[in-house]
């Protein structure tokens, strides 16, 4: 069953979260040009969008809208027709390697090297396909799943205006850099679901699931990585050479 981490580190990374929003709005430690307006700072935006990530985890693993703690275990499980924990056949530590790879370890690197590299607006392309994945079940089953609230209320408006922000006239990238980080948002879904179905059905074993998690991530960031060249605009371009 659960341990204690499983149930502190959602919790740990609120406090993580704080810290990161204080520096954001605090100081300019995390901004990669402070000429440029925080909200239209590429950097500034990728380090938001791990608070972002980790204030919805929070929701997800912490207490979810109607209160019950570490929700989302459970729910998934129905959704794939299991039986609620502790009868769940999906091993605990898949939820673990879902998330702290891609939220407390990935999205934070690449939040470094963001500024006039795509790769750090990668999670923002995760959080726009996720809000998808929680919003359209719950308008067509009309019941909540937790993640919901933080989905509609930020995961929407924030990706939207990170990637809007960043491209085009105003910012450093094509328009067209849109599409290779909804992509990655794509690909590491599809990993995560579709490893899940092949475990549960005995395709794949319990270690392989677990790995297919960084695998997808990998996959997803390497995609940014190799579109942000062709992405970027002639001017940033310049810039970069």
């Amino acid at each position: 069953m659960f341990g204690w981490f499983d149930y502190a580190w959602p919790w740990l990374g609120l406090c993580f979260a704080g810290v990161i929003v204080v520096l954001l709005f605090g100081t300019d430690l995390l901004r990669a040009d402070a000429r440029r307006p925080r909200w239209r700072d590429p950097r500034w935006l990728s380090f938001l969008s791990v608070a972002t990530y980790m204030l919805h985890n929070v929701e997800e693993y912490g207490i979810s809208a109607t209160g019950v703690a570490h929700a989302f275990p459970d729910s998934l499980c129905t959704v794939l027709g299991q039986p609620p924990y502790p009868d769940c056949a999906l091993p605990t530590a898949f939820f673990l390697f879902v998330n702290l790879p891609l939220v407390w370890v990935a999205a934070p690197l690449a939040a470094l090297f963001a500024g006039k590299r795509l790769i750090g607006l990668t999670l923002w392309g995760v959080i726009a396909i996720n809000a998808l994945v929680h919003i359209v079940p719950a308008i067509v089953s009309r019941e909540y799943d937790p993640g919901l609230l933080t989905a509609i209320l930020l995961f929407v408006p924030l990706s939207a205006w990170a990637l809007l922000a960043t491209t085009g006239r105003h910012g450093p990238f094509r328009r067209i850099a849109i599409l290779p980080v909804l992509l990655s948002g794509v690909i590491m879904h599809a990993v995560l679901a579709g490893s899940a179905l092949l475990f549960l059905r005995g395709a794949i074993t319990a270690p392989l699931l677990l790995a297919l998690q960084s695998i997808g991530i990998a996959l997803g960031y390497g995609l940014v990585s190799l579109a942000g060249r062709r992405a970027v605009t002639p001017k940033t371009h310049e810039a970069m050479t």
